[in-house]
């Protein structure tokens, strides 16, 4: 990887992979829905980026402490069983559901349309760090900076990028709800009906299309 451009490009598979993640998604969506649209929609936006950044720079860190000598091959591995692993995930999750089945969201995520802005920070936070799909992505990120020979400054900068762009959807939802509360409010309710409804087959699609990009990239490396 030669330049901050081609590190970018590497990184935006995967940061798009994050942003539409559905249950972050879900969650400001039932946020912005709740008693403290505003305040909570921002507390949480902050709290999702605060989650990530915390995420990749643990994992990042982890890869940068692996020695010099191994660390290609650790990487290719990394990445080969990552891949595949999030194919299994994705095939698993994108199985056709019976007819008529209505898909719910689990009781716990009610609770995000009363909590307090403080307490939708954190838990905005926990649920970046937590969730086990999008942690098998972020370790893709971490090996990608891993093999990229550049300086701190351009990682920081890709990086930065990276947390932007898996961010946008979470960030374009409130912002449009702080402009245009009202406007929204018919929007949301749909946003959410269609994101409950087909939540499986979103995060099935993207774990199958993020693990064919690691599981391929890993064997080109091996050749």
């Amino acid at each position: 990887m030669d330049t901050l451009i081609d590190l970018i490009g590497e990184l935006l598979p995967f940061a798009m992979g994050v942003a539409v993640s559905p249950l972050p998604i879900i969650a400001v969506v039932l946020v912005l829905m709740g008693e403290r649209s505003r305040s909570g929609g921002v507390a949480f936006l902050l709290g999702r980026v605060v989650g990530l950044a915390i995420v990749v720079g643990i994992i990042a860190l982890a890869v940068a402490l692996i020695p010099e000598a191994g660390e290609a091959i650790l990487s290719s591995s990394a990445r080969l069983v990552i891949g595949l692993a999030l194919i299994g995930l994705g095939v698993t999750k994108w199985r056709p559901k019976p007819d008529g089945v209505e898909q719910k969201l689990p009781a716990w995520m009610s609770a995000f349309e009363t909590m307090p802005p403080a307490r939708t920070f954190g838990t905005a936070i926990l649920l970046s760090v937590i969730n086990v799909k999008e942690l098998l992505i972020m370790i893709g990120v971490g090996t990608t900076l891993g093999d990229a020979d550049l300086s701190l400054r351009s990682e920081l900068i890709a990086i930065a990028v990276f947390i932007a762009v898996a961010s946008v959807f979470v960030a374009a939802s409130v912002i449009a709800t702080v402009v245009a509360p009202e406007r929204m409010a018919g929007v949301l309710v749909q946003i959410r009906a269609w994101l409950v409804q087909h939540q499986s087959a979103v995060i099935g699609v993207v774990l199958l299309v993020i693990g064919a990009l690691l599981a391929g990239g890993a064997i080109q490396d091996f050749d």
